[in-house]
C-alpha cells in the first residue's frame, strides 16, 4: 500500500506566507531549544531512574515535533510530506510517554508494574502500526470523511479513541492528585495549568477564538507544558534519587511516621503506623491530629511526661524526651519513644513530624538483663556462703587440731577437713563446668564404663547422707539394659549425683528416694536408657519449675538460704544431658515431693574385656613401690613440693626438686639417665613448664624423649590438656591432687618404662 499523501491533499498545499513562516519557524525552535535545555539540565544532574528517563523521552518527542512544525512552514511539499510523517509518529508516541511519566509524578500505585509499562508501550506500537497503514490520517488538512478511505480506513477511529483515552487518563490523574494537594502544595497549580495549554490551544482553534491559518499550534502548546513540568521538577527536586530514596524510607521503616501541617491535619502517614494501630482509622489530608491525641489518651497505660499530649499538639514545639506505653486490647502492651521535629522551608515552620519508636523489645531486653544482673548478684552472695562454708570449717579444724593433743579429737578433724575439702573442690568444679558451658567448650570424653558400677559408685557417695537422715533409697535397673557401655561415665554420674544430691538435700527425714533405670530402645550398637528419680522431698510451683534449670538461679531464693547450693547443678546436667543426644525434665507439687527424668544415647560396648586384663589393670593400681626410682619435681610453690613429697615418702621414690623450669632442664640436661620421670607444673618463674619441656625434648640424649613427663597444674581445661600433651608431655594430673590418680598414673608411667 502507498504510504503517499492524497492527491487531493498535495494539491491543496501552498506555503504559508514567508514572512509567517520565518516567524513561526523561529518561535518554534526557540521553544524547542528552551525544552532542550531544561532537558540537558536534568539529564545533567546526574539522577537516573524511571521517573526521569519517561520525562526525557517526553521532553525529546516534544521539542522534535515542534521544530518540525516550525520547519514546514518554510519547506516545500515533497519535504513536508516527510516531515509529517515523522510529526504524527512523535504525536502517536507522545501521549503514551505523558501517561508513564504522570503515573510516577502522581505516585500512582502501579506506576512501576512491569506489566503496565508493557501493556502502555505495546498500544503506543500498535497505535504508530495503525498510523501507517491508514492514510486517512491526513485527510485532516483537505478531505475528512467520517467511513475513511482506504482499506484500513476504519482503524482511524480505533487510533484516535486509544490516542485521546491515554491522554484523558493521565490528565485526570494528574487533576485528582493536584486536589488533593493544593493545600499543602499550591505550587501544583503550574502543572495544572500547564497542562491546559494544549487543550486549550486546541479550543480556541476550533471555536475559531484563535487561529493561525496553516500552522498548528499544538505542539507549542505540548512543549510549553513539558517545559512546565520540567521547570517544577528542578524547582522542588523531583528527579533528585535523595527525595526517592526518602520516600522509600519513609515507606520501609519500622518507626511509626505522621506528617501534621500547622492546621493540626494529618497530611501523610506511613504503613507501620497503621499496622501499629489497626483500629485507628487516618485518612490523609482529612484526619485531624486531635483525633489521633483522643485516641491515645484512650488506649495510653503510662506515659511521660505529664504534659505530654498538650505538648504533641503545640505546633511549635519540639519533643524528644517522651515515652509511653499503651494497651492495644488481647492482652498486647507496646512501648512507644516519642519524638517531634518540625519541618522548615525557608526558615519558616510549615508542619511538623512525629515519631514514634516501638521500643518494647529494648525494654523487655532491659529488663531480663536486670533480672539477671540480680540473678547474677544473689549467685555470688550464695556462691560467697558456699565457699566460706567449707572453708570455715577447714580453717577452723585445722585450728582445733593444731591445738589438741586427743589423737582422736586430731582424727576427727582431719576427717571434716577432708570432707569439707571436697566439698570446696565440687563448687569449683561446677564454676568451672559453668563457665565451659558459657564458652561453648564443654566436651564429652568416650571409654568404656559398666553402668551397674557407675551407679553404685553414686550410691556410694550419697549413702551416708541418706543414712544421716534416715532416708530410703532403692535403685532398680531393668534387666533388659545393657551395662556394658561406651560413653562419658564422669559426666553421666555428674547428672545423677545433682539429681540425686537435690532428693537427699530437698526431702525430710525418713523420706523415700527412688531411682529407675531403663532402656527406650536397644539395637546392636546403640541404646537410648532412661533414667528416673523420684522423692518425697518439697516440692516446687509452676513458677519455680520455669526457672529450674536456668545458670545461676534456684527454684525460690530462700532455698539457698535454707538448704544451700549454687543454683548451677541443674543447669550444668541439661547441658550433660542435651550433649548426650537426650532431654532433661521435671514434675513436682508442692509438698509432695518431684520427679526428674532423662534420657541418653549411649553406645554398647561389642568388646568383652578378658580376667587377664583385669587383672593387670588390679595389679597396676597396687604396685606402688617405686623403690629405686628418683622422680624430678619441678615446683616454684614451696607447700606445694612440701605436698608431694610427703604423698611419695611411703612409695620408695626419691624425689629432688627444682624452683622453676630453667632449673628443671638444667638438672636433666646434667644427668637424664638419673631420673626415671618429671612432674612439671605449668606456671613458674623464670621459665614455665610448657618451654622447659619443649626444651628437655630437644635434648640429644634418647633419655629425653622417651622419660615421661606428667603435667601438675591447676589448668584443669580440656586445652590445657590438649596444650601439655602437644608440648611434648605424657599425662595431665589436675590439682589439688588426688592421691589415688597420682599413683595411678606414676605407676602407668614407670611400669611402662620398665616394660621398655
Amino acid at each position: 500500500m502507498s504510504l503517499d499523501l492524497p492527491t487531493c491533499f498535495c494539491k491543496t498545499y501552498k506555503r504559508m506566507d514567508i514572512r509567517m513562516g520565518i516567524t513561526f519557524f523561529f518561535i518554534s525552535m526557540i521553544l524547542s531549544l528552551v525544552l532542550v535545555l531544561i532537558v540537558a539540565q536534568i539529564w545533567f544532574s546526574r539522577s537516573r531512574n524511571r521517573y526521569l528517563n519517561f520525562y526525557l523521552m517526553m521532553g525529546f518527542m516534544s521539542s522534535i515535533w515542534t521544530l518540525l512544525n516550525g520547519l514546514s512552514g518554510i519547506v516545500g511539499a515533497a519535504t513536508f510530506q516527510i516531515l509529517l510523517y515523522i510529526q504524527m509518529t512523535l504525536v502517536c508516541c507522545l501521549p503514551f510517554m505523558m501517561v508513564l511519566y504522570i503515573m510516577h509524578f502522581v505516585n500512582f500505585p502501579l506506576a512501576n508494574s512491569r506489566v503496565i509499562t508493557v501493556v502502555l508501550f505495546a498500544l503506543m506500537l500498535g497505535d504508530v502500526l495503525m498510523l501507517w497503514t491508514n492514510p486517512v490520517h491526513m485527510l485532516f488538512y483537505s478531505s475528512f470523511t467520517p467511513t475513511g478511505r482506504g482499506k484500513y480506513g476504519h482503524l482511524f477511529w480505533l487510533h484516535s479513541a486509544i490516542t485521546y483515552g491515554v491522554l484523558a487518563a493521565a490528565l485526570l490523574m494528574l487533576v485528582v492528585h493536584v486536589v488533593r494537594h493544593f493545600k499543602s502544595n499550591k505550587h501544583l497549580l503550574w502543572i495544572l495549568l500547564g497542562s491546559s495549554v494544549p487543550l486549550l490551544v486546541n479550543v480556541l482553534r476550533v471555536l475559531h477564538l484563535f487561529r493561525i491559518d496553516d500552522y498548528d499550534l499544538t505542539p507549542p502548546g505540548f512543549t510549553v507544558m513539558i517545559s512546565i513540568y520540567g521547570l517544577f521538577s528542578i524547582r522542588f527536586g523531583l528527579f533528585n534519587l535523595k527525595r526517592a530514596a526518602s520516600a522509600n524510607i519513609f515507606d520501609t521503616l519500622s518507626e511509626c511516621f505522621l506528617v501534621v501541617n500547622n492546621l493540626g491535619v494529618v497530611e501523610d502517614v506511613n504503613p507501620s503506623f497503621l499496622r501499629a494501630f489497626p483500629s485507628l482509622s487516618v485518612i490523609p489530608n482529612r484526619t485531624l491530629l486531635s483525633d489521633i491525641n483522643e485516641y491515645m489518651r484512650a488506649i495510653t497505660v503510662a506515659y511521660t511526661p505529664t504534659d505530654l499530649f498538650s505538648r504533641i499538639s503545640t505546633p511549635d514545639e519540639r519533643i524528644d524526651d517522651c515515652e509511653y506505653s499503651v494497651d492495644l486490647g488481647g492482652g498486647q502492651f507496646r512501648s512507644y519513644a516519642l519524638t517531634k521535629d518540625i519541618i522548615l522551608r525557608r526558615g519558616k515552620a510549615i508542619g511538623y513530624v512525629i515519631t514514634l519508636s516501638d521500643i518494647s523489645n529494648y525494654k523487655r531486653i532491659i529488663e531480663e538483663k536486670e533480672a539477671a544482673s540480680r540473678s547474677k548478684t544473689e549467685f555470688l552472695a550464695n556462691m560467697s556462703h558456699e565457699i566460706r562454708t567449707p572453708m570455715n570449717a577447714i580453717i577452723g579444724m585445722s585450728a582445733i587440731a593444731r591445738g589438741s593433743s586427743d589423737l582422736k579429737q586430731i582424727q576427727d578433724s582431719l576427717t571434716k577437713i577432708d570432707t569439707a575439702s571436697h566439698q570446696l573442690l565440687s563448687i569449683i568444679n561446677d564454676v568451672l563446668d559453668m563457665s565451659k558451658i558459657e564458652a561453648n567448650k564443654l566436651e564429652l570424653h568416650c571409654e568404656p564404663f559398666n553402668l551397674s558400677a557407675m551407679l553404685a559408685h553414686c550410691r556410694d557417695m550419697l549413702i551416708d547422707r541418706v543414712n544421716a537422715k534416715k532416708q530410703r533409697f532403692t535403685c532398680a535397673v531393668d534387666e533388659k539394659t545393657p551395662l556394658s557401655l561406651v560413653g562419658d561415665s564422669l559426666r553421666l554420674s555428674q547428672v545423677v549425683l545433682n539429681i540425686l544430691s537435690n532428693a537427699v538435700k530437698f526431702t525430710p527425714e525418713h523420706g523415700e528416694i527412688r531411682l529407675d533405670v531403663y532402656p527406650l530402645s536397644v539395637s546392636e550398637s546403640m541404646s537410648v536408657i532412661r533414667f528416673s528419680i523420684v522423692d518425697s522431698g518439697i516440692g516446687m510451683t509452676e513458677e519455680q519449675l520455669s526457672r529450674l534449670f536456668t545458670a545461676f538461679e534456684q527454684a525460690d531464693g530462700s532455698i539457698s538460704r535454707r538448704f544451700g547450693g549454687t543454683g548451677l547443678g541443674l543447669a550444668i546436667s541439661k547441658t550433660i544431658v542435651e550433649l548426650m543426644g537426650g532431654s532433661i525434665r521435671a514434675e513436682s507439687t508442692p509438698g509432695k515431693g518431684s520427679a526428674f527424668t532423662f534420657e541418653v544415647t549411649v553406645s554398647i560396648d561389642g568388646e568383652t574385656r578378658t580376667d587377664e586384663a583385669a587383672d593387670g589393670e588390679t595389679e597396676l593400681l597396687l604396685d606402688l613401690d617405686f623403690s629405686g626410682r628418683t622422680i624430678l619435681l619441678a615446683e616454684d610453690v614451696e607447700i606445694n613440693r612440701e605436698i608431694i613429697i610427703t604423698l611419695m615418702q611411703d612409695s620408695g621414690a626419691a624425689i629432688e626438686c627444682a624452683v622453676n623450669g630453667e632449673e628443671a632442664y638444667t638438672l636433666f640436661a646434667a644427668a637424664p639417665a638419673r631420673y626415671d620421670m618429671i612432674y612439671m607444673d605449668l606456671q613458674m618463674p623464670v621459665m614455665d613448664g610448657f618451654t622447659a619441656t619443649k626444651m628437655i625434648r630437644a635434648l640429644p640424649d634418647a633419655r629425653a624423649k622417651s622419660v615421661p613427663i606428667l603435667a601438675m597444674t591447676a589448668n584443669a581445661f580440656e586445652e590445657d590438656i590438649k596444650k601439655c600433651l602437644n608440648a611434648g608431655m605424657n599425662d595431665h594430673i589436675a590439682k589439688p591432687i588426688d592421691i589415688g590418680i597420682l599413683f595411678k598414673l606414676t605407676a602407668k608411667h614407670l611400669n611402662n618404662q620398665t616394660k621398655r
